[in-house]
């Protein structure tokens, strides 16, 4: 579980939440299908864009994630369904060789912004009145004889306040698909200025013909490519004009904790850990060995 800015986004494999260890870095199988799990703590709505290996895999549409709500995203979306769930399978030499080697493959980059707050007018009146030292039998100020007030007699004492608030509304909105409380950005200009990077600049292409210097091959290294076919779908929505500025998460998927060592089932919140130096198994919520007190993340 990843937590920033009263925002969650966790990855979830098999319907269980899978654990993030060093530097958001999260240990998946190679050829496991996942999906990415977000909630929005805020009691303003959100909008996120999601890109996996530096590509935008919501085709430049954006998920609203209503205030003190979740939403989950299985894979690719196209309009308003998801075609293919996301798969993490191995990134080999033929796969380079074919699509190149990108610097942010294995990234999930989450970017979300939250509605504006809505600004609050408080209108103030002052009301005085006399206290009761002053006030004559059969005194006409407002207190005494509201209805019979004169004007012109001198007041005394503290002013009473009484105060109304009202709220002024944000004309901006933002057209999206809902899925129930789950939405989904549509077409709109924010959509375009928010839109994913080619990334071309990152990529480094091999050809046969030329001499190039091939990249190490690391084991744990791997791309997120369309899986089997999802029936997820999303409607339209809106949402409130929204923040200038917004925030990152970034986790890091891996397929095996070392050169030797594949990932062979996901690692969830509920795997216990073993101590890397003397062996002993630990339950999830441990941050330190039991026996000896080795920091086991």
């Amino acid at each position: 579980m990843v937590y920033s800015q009263k925002f969650i986004a966790v990855v979830k494999a098999n319907g269980r939440v899978l654990r993030e260890k060093d530097n958001n870095t999260v240990y998946l199988p190679f050829n496991t299908e996942y999906e990415l799990f977000f909630k929005n703590l805020e009691s303003r709505d959100c909008i996120v864009n999601v890109s996996i290996d530096g590509n935008d895999v919501l085709n430049n549409n954006k998920i609203i994630i209503k205030a003190n709500s979740t939403s989950n995203l299985e894979g690719f979306l196209k309009n308003n369904k998801v075609t293919n769930k996301f798969k993490f399978i191995k990134k080999t030499q033929k796969i380079i060789e074919h699509r190149g080697d990108y610097v942010d493959d294995g990234l999930i980059r989450v970017e979300y912004r939250f509605a504006k707050i809505k600004p609050v007018t408080i209108e103030t009146t002052h009301i005085h009145h006399y206290d009761n030292f002053f006030h004559p039998f059969g005194c006409q100020c407002q207190t005494c004889n509201p209805i019979k007030h004169n004007p012109f007699i001198p007041y005394y004492g503290s002013p009473i306040y009484t105060i109304s608030e009202s709220v002024s509304s944000n004309s901006g909105e933002v057209k999206g698909i809902l899925k129930g409380n789950q939405t989904a950005y549509t077409s709109c200009a924010c959509a375009n200025q928010l839109g994913n990077s080619d990334n071309l600049n990152n990529q480094i292409h091999f050809n046969s013909s030329v001499n190039l210097p091939v990249p190490d091959l690391k084991l744990d290294e791997g791309i997120t490519v369309k899986g089997s076919k999802s029936k997820q779908r999303f409607i339209e929505a809106t949402v409130d004009e929204l923040e200038e500025s917004s925030h990152v998460i970034v986790i890091h998927l891996k397929g095996s904790l070392s050169e030797d060592k594949p990932i062979e089932k996901p690692l969830t919140v509920e795997t216990k850990v073993i101590c890397s130096t003397c062996g002993v198994r630990n339950k999830s919520r441990n941050k330190f060995c039991s026996e000896c007190g080795t920091a086991l993340f």
